[in-house]
């Protein structure tokens, strides 16, 4: 056969197949990728009877590195011919491998303008591999197959754009349809608007008119607002009241309310060819409404309680900036709300018990509640009360921890039965010792004051039987104070003129030796001995009570002024007695301790100290119906501690009736 009738037949062949590529994308639009992909690897096989054929579709980055390869390793031989060409050029190229008996001629052809559309790479072993018609091929095949991944790519774009939007008006909060043509029939519903008509699913609307699918509803109104929206072009809004729906779930029609919305619907002209409705359902509101004024009620009714409570209820931010402040904080702690608002909550925390508010934040910050803390806080007077703290945190909506709410509740009152019951307790213990040391004491003491009797008949020098005298006076007073047992003995003693200055004086001889020892001056002023009507070995323990603790309160060098004078007054008061002064210059006494001085127990001497001398100091005056009272200063260099006690001047009868009363 001759050479150019081969030729003619094989260019024949190529035009045929070029015409019928041109015509494969009609056939390929409702194809995917892969499908795509493989096709032209068939069609390039078959026509140019290659030996080889790798084709690569890009569409963005929804498919990417699809293939068809015929013969091993040529896919690796492309990659790399196109690292070293570039993506975006058309070349032809001679390559060897081992993998393969002979060399190919590589063609590679880039699908569509962009560099990431893909390639259609074929290998062929013909050395004159492409001919001109076999390139025009190869070109025409590119560009068919980039023509059909855009139509591909469109299509799919719009089938995604369309579920999307599906899937927006499915999960939108309001009721949405939507109504087509002329006779306004529904051709979408999502559920919401199934639910809030009452209806069973979309099927109940979809291809049915507003009178067909909602007999129940006004279609009139809505036909003349959908008419208006087609004439107009703009949404219109309305509301369809107090409609009977058949929801369902409870078989029977129930009453709701509906907003609605329409909206036009355009086609890609402007013209329009629906309406969109969208039903927002009114009951849910006034639903919602009724329980927010339900919830604003409970608050108030809260907030009401809150401010009726006879405990104090406070509220703080984590740096403990208080932030309400009810009445029973006011009345507790006397700040206003006013003034505590804002402020820290250190301000009632007694300065040693700072770090509780710092553990207390600490463990409100972790999530975990305090309760029945019992503490001491400071009112605004300076007051110290005990109170019982019950603390839990406060979060917002997210769950996050943003403050601490706080009920303090006045404990004073309790503490301090709690503590007179225990004090009660202890006195009792400690009169059955002190009636049980008496009783062994009294033996021994009758045998010292019979010696000392007889001492005093055989003592040649005055100054020795004076002393003897001294001795034989204290050891009465020992006597008597082991019958009267510190205070818990009812003493019988009957009242009589007393002189206090003369009773100050013969202590003062006793305490002579221990004030010298000491170095400590005592300095007494009787100004006015007047008589009163009193116990006197009463009043004699009472002086001896306040020197022994100004003794031992005073330094090195110390000074003790003891003043004894007459006075016509008390509290402002008309009242005739006697006042007396003790003053020392000791270290003074704190401030925080002061209120609890005349406690039973309660002491400063932590290592000789009973707590009892001043509680029976106050038992004495409060027997003789007189006042004691003490001021302190703790400043350097002006330190020191003043008692003042005044006992009245009662005649006889009223001494008599008085005292009688207060044994």
């Amino acid at each position: 056969m001759p050479q150019h009738d081969t030729e003619t037949r094989e260019l024949r062949r190529l035009i045929r197949d070029l015409v019928a590529l041109a015509t494969t994308p009609a056939g390929w639009v409702g194809r995917e990728l892969p499908h795509i992909a493989d096709g032209v690897a068939d069609i390039l096989l078959h026509t140019l009877r290659a030996e080889a054929v790798y084709v690569t579709l890009h569409a963005g980055s929804v498919y990417e590195g699809l293939r068809a390869a015929k013969r091993g390793g040529f896919e690796a031989e492309v990659r790399r011919l196109r690292a070293e060409r570039g993506s975006g050029t058309v070349f032809v190229e001679t390559v060897e491998s081992s993998n393969w008996p002979s060399p190919l001629r590589v063609a590679i052809y880039p699908i569509g303008l962009s560099t990431d559309g893909g390639f259609v790479a074929v290998g062929c072993s013909n050395p004159r591999f492409p001919t001109e018609a076999e390139s025009l091929l190869l070109s025409v095949a590119a560009n068919q197959t980039a023509v059909a991944v855009e139509t591909v790519r469109l299509r799919m774009k719009a089938e995604f754009e369309q579920h999307r939007l599906e899937e927006l008006l499915a999960q939108a909060p309001a009721a949405i349809g939507v109504l087509s043509g002329p006779e306004h029939r529904w051709s979408y519903v999502n559920d919401n608007y199934v639910q809030v008509t009452g209806r069973g699913s979309a099927s109940d609307f979809i291809g049915k008119t507003l009178l067909e699918s909602l007999p129940e509803i006004r279609t009139q109104r809505f036909a003349k607002l959908i008419h208006q929206v087609y004439r107009s072009g703009q949404p219109y809004f309305g509301r369809e009241m107090k409609s009977r729906l058949n929801r369902g779930h409870t078989g029977r029609p129930e009453e709701a309310y509906f907003d609605f919305v329409y909206q036009p619907i355009r086609n890609a002209d402007g013209a329009i060819e629906g309406v969109l409705v969208h039903a927002v359902e009114v009951t849910d509101k006034v639903l919602a409404r009724k329980k927010l004024e339900e919830t604003l009620a409970a608050s108030q009714r809260l907030a009401a309680i809150v401010d009726s409570s006879d405990d104090a209820i406070v509220s703080k931010d984590l740096n403990g900036i208080v932030t309400s402040w009810n009445a029973g904080a006011e009345r507790i702690f006397g700040y206003t709300a006013q003034e505590m608002i804002g402020r820290s909550i250190r301000t009632v925390i007694p300065p040693e018990l700072q770090e509780d508010e710092d553990r207390i934040l600490a463990t409100i910050g972790r999530g975990e509640r305090i309760d029945h803390f019992e503490t001491v806080r400071l009112t605004r007077s300076g007051q110290r009360i005990d109170v019982s703290l019950t603390i839990s945190p406060v979060k917002d909506e997210s769950g996050r921890i943003v403050g601490a709410a706080k009920i303090a509740r006045d404990i004073t009152e309790r503490k301090q039965a709690e503590r007179a019951l225990r004090t009660s307790e202890r006195l009792a213990s400690v009169g059955r010792l002190a009636a049980t040391v008496a009783h062994e004491i009294n033996n021994p003491l009758e045998a010292v004051t019979n010696l000392v009797y007889l001492a005093k008949d055989c003592a040649v020098r005055d100054d020795v039987r004076e002393f003897l005298a001294h001795a034989e006076e204290e050891i009465g007073r020992i006597s008597h104070l082991t019958k009267q047992t510190l205070g818990f003995y009812r003493d019988t003693t009957t009242p009589s003129s007393v002189r206090v200055g003369a009773l100050l004086s013969s202590l003062i001889t006793v305490f002579a030796p221990r004030s010298r020892n000491k170095g400590v001056e005592i300095c007494p002023e009787i100004l006015d001995d007047r008589e009163i009507r009193a116990i006197p070995g009463e009043v004699r323990q009472l002086l001896a009570n306040l020197l022994t603790n100004s003794i031992d309160a005073v330094k090195n060098g110390g000074r003790i002024r003891v003043r004894i004078f007459g006075c016509n007054s008390r509290n402002g008061q008309q009242a005739s007695g006697v006042r007396i002064t003790v003053a020392d210059s000791g270290s003074g006494i704190p401030t925080a301790v002061r209120e609890r001085v005349f406690e039973p127990f309660f002491t400063t001497k932590k290592d000789v100290g009973t707590g009892l001398g001043l509680w029976v100091c106050k038992s004495i005056v409060d027997k003789h119906h007189g006042t004691i009272r003490m001021k302190s200063s703790t400043v350097p260099g002006k330190s020191g501690t003043v008692v003042s006690v005044f006992l009245p001047s009662l005649d006889g009868v009223q001494a008599q009736e008085a005292l009688s009363q207060a044994v």
